[in-house]
């Protein structure tokens, strides 16, 4: 049988579209991933189609023994079943015409010498039935925007948005996805866990996300890349469109060993997979934790115009380390204009205080906190020479203040803002931002480090612009 012709692109587009699902493996009983399967799906608008040897109803729905017995075409199938029998419904599937699959099964390239050896089998009938596979060893793909989830993880209360997540673990279309959505605020696109990645690969999903209308920020955790050339050509052709952050898993050779019982992946040498990362202009992350932070900034805010950068603050301890993380990565600190200098001499009333970072105490003492926030924020936004504005803002017991105005204020900047929080009510005051678009970060320094790859990136088109 001839292969198709078909890039990444049109692969995951036909998998997220899919209408006819098969779930083999499906299962009457509710402690089974084949049952929280079929039961998650039930909530999208698809044609739910459940295969098991022996049950005739699961869920009101009508099962069949094999995908054989399916009357109608079956867009994409998901597999639940041990690994020993994969192979057979592999090949089943083939003969049934089914062009995609997802499989949750566990047990291959992870598992020694017989997983090895039911990886070969599997990729082999993959080219003979010219089938495109998701996994093994995968939590599938969830599209939030249409309720379409391969997952065994509930993700109907998820908040849909424009960040897409390309991952080699099931965490991040799991218990972290919740975490990145309803936690850290950051609206989500699609998520597609990979797993072994024994076929469909990162490559082929940067062909798809790139063209992705409502995705705008991508995010990629990877333990291996097994085309290296492929991976690269597809990450530059994303760049031009969309900024990519990645995080590399198995970035140390003591790791090396836990990446392959992981997900079987050979992680390879990590001065090879920065190098392709820095020559396509991809943003690299190296913790959970600056992978999310970034990811907020992107698909919050629009990338600055330059480097120039204001720190508004109420401790000189906290702008002295925002300033030296932002200078380290490449910004600079902003120059005030003479008309910035003197509206801010008149809210602060001290002209030692004026100067970059502008030190709001204790004139936010007599004035309030809100109202010298906003008024801050606004006078330097009106400054040519501040490309972006980073408040350090604090909200304890004895200082509590309403943040709507300068959450207001922030909305009507044309400028970049990034809003440091601390002190007690700091959730409440995160949300308030953040459900209005405003990126908040628990430290100065983090807000300063996003800001600065931002600008790299911005800095990046403009290269391959030229």
């Amino acid at each position: 049988m001839n292969v198709e012709s078909h890039s990444g692109s049109i692969w995951f587009k036909e998998i997220f579209n899919a209408k006819n699902i098969a779930i083999i493996g499906a299962s009457e009983d509710t402690t089974k991933l084949g049952y929280r399967v079929t039961q998650i799906f039930l909530k999208s608008d698809c044609n739910i189609l459940p295969v098991h040897p022996q049950a005739k109803e699961i869920l009101g729905l009508k099962v069949y023994t094999s995908v054989r017995e399916i009357p109608t075409n079956v867009d994409l199938a998901v597999i639940l079943v041990p690994p020993k029998i994969v192979p057979q419904i592999i090949q089943e599937c083939g003969v049934k015409g089914i062009k995609y699959v997802v499989i949750t099964t566990e047990g291959f390239g992870e598992s020694g010498e017989e997983g090895i050896k039911l990886k070969n089998e599997i990729k082999k009938l993959f080219k003979t039935y010219n089938i495109h596979a998701i996994g093994p060893n995968t939590m599938g793909v969830v599209d939030v925007h249409k309720r379409f989830s391969t997952s065994f993880v509930d993700h109907s209360m998820l908040r849909p948005g424009n960040v897409s997540i390309s991952a080699q673990t099931g965490i991040l279309t799991g218990a972290l996805l919740h975490y990145i959505n309803l936690t850290k605020n950051i609206k989500i696109c699609k998520s597609i866990d990979l797993g072994n990645k024994i076929e469909l690969d990162h490559a082929d999903v940067l062909e798809y996300l790139a063209e992705d209308e409502k995705t705008e920020v991508i995010m990629m955790y990877i333990e291996g890349i097994s085309d290296g050339k492929k991976f690269l050509n597809s990450l530059k052709k994303t760049i031009k469109k969309k900024p990519v952050i990645i995080l590399k898993g198995g970035a140390t050779e003591a790791t090396q060993r836990i990446v392959k019982s992981h997900t079987g992946s050979i992680a390879g040498s990590i001065e090879v997979f920065d190098n392709i990362v820095k020559q396509a202009g991809a943003i690299r992350a190296h913790t959970y934790e600056e992978m999310i932070e970034l990811a907020k900034g992107f698909s919050y805010m629009s990338l600055p115009k330059g480097n120039r950068f204001a720190i508004i603050t109420g401790s000189g301890g906290a702008s002295v380390t925002t300033a030296d993380t932002g200078v380290r990565y490449g910004l600079e600190l902003a120059t005030f204009s003479k008309s910035t200098t003197e509206k801010l001499m008149e809210v602060v009333q001290n002209s030692e205080k004026i100067r970059n970072p502008v030190d709001i105490w204790p004139a936010g003492l007599n004035q309030g906190l809100c109202e010298i926030y906003t008024k801050t924020i606004s006078i330097l936004d009106q400054d040519e020479n501040v490309d972006a504005i980073i408040p350090l803002v604090f909200r304890v017991k004895d200082f509590l203040w309403d943040p709507k105005d300068v959450v207001k204020v922030c909305m009507e900047c044309k400028k970049p803002v990034f809003v440091a929080v601390q002190g007690h009510d700091v959730q409440g005051a995160r949300n308030e931002f953040e459900k209005n678009n405003i990126p908040t970060f628990s430290f100065g320094e983090k807000a300063a480090f996003v800001l600065s790859q931002m600008w790299n990136y911005k800095k990046t088109l403009e290269i391959l612009k030229n």
